[in-house]
């Protein structure tokens, strides 16, 4: 009997054995292939700016035609690329090259006019980790923080708008205070920045499992044909 249970016993610990090795292959197989997106991602943005450092409006497009600006904060991980898809799901798990990404690209609210002509307009990303994505937006939320890092550009095709910092917070993913596109709606701050200021809003999930966005403010400024 006793024989008999420590074959059993040899036998299961063969499976564990086979088994763990089949999940580590697998696990390193999607490391490789995360990995490798990524790179390939990076390799791709790469190539879509100029000598210059200067987004390739024809290079990006030529990748991804939903393409419609490029935007960079000074100082923080955030120089990527910006989407306007069909609705405002599709990029959430999409990367730019068109696979499946779990951190998706930075959209612009598919509600808003993709020249960036209204009052108000909002690009969302996913908060990752290492600063990846708009992982570097809740830094914002520190005053001392956003007080040394006021500035940042947002580019298009056509026209090159400055940035500079104006408030964050975080709100609810349903306040229509900020998340109603072409007209921000919430009083403080358009009424310090004036009616015909443009603002722009770019918002990520918080740390928390809920409905809270952090969402930092803008002012677009100094308009002027891109390249310019």
């Amino acid at each position: 009997m006793q024989e008999q249970i420590q074959k059993q016993w040899m036998r299961w610990r063969r499976i564990d054995r086979w088994t763990d090795r089949v999940i580590l292959i697998f696990l390193l197989g999607a490391l490789a292939f995360v990995i490798a997106l990524i790179t390939g991602q990076i390799q791709m943005i790469g190539k879509g700016l100029g000598s210059d450092n200067a987004p390739d409006f024809r290079s990006l497009c030529a990748v991804n035609g939903d393409t419609v600006a490029w935007l960079s904060i000074d100082d923080t991980g955030i120089a990527h690329p910006v989407v306007q898809g069909k609705d405002n799901f599709e990029y959430l798990d999409k990367a730019f090259t068109g696979e499946f990404y779990a951190g998706g690209t930075l959209f612009l609210d598919a509600d808003n006019q993709k020249d960036f002509s209204d009052a108000y307009s909002v690009i969302y990303g996913h908060h990752m980790a290492g600063g990846s994505m708009f992982g570097d937006l809740d830094r914002f939320l520190d005053p001392e923080y956003r007080q040394t890092h006021q500035s940042g550009l947002l580019q298009t095709p056509d026209w090159d708008w400055d940035l500079k910092t104006i408030s964050a917070g975080n709100y609810d993913a349903y306040d229509g205070r900020v998340f109603s596109v072409g007209e921000l709606r919430l009083d403080d701050i358009r009424s310090d920045e004036g009616p015909d200021q443009q603002i722009l809003a770019l918002s990520t999930c918080t740390d928390e499992m809920n409905d809270d966005r952090t969402v930092v403010f803008f002012k677009m400024i100094h308009r002027r044909k891109h390249g310019r």
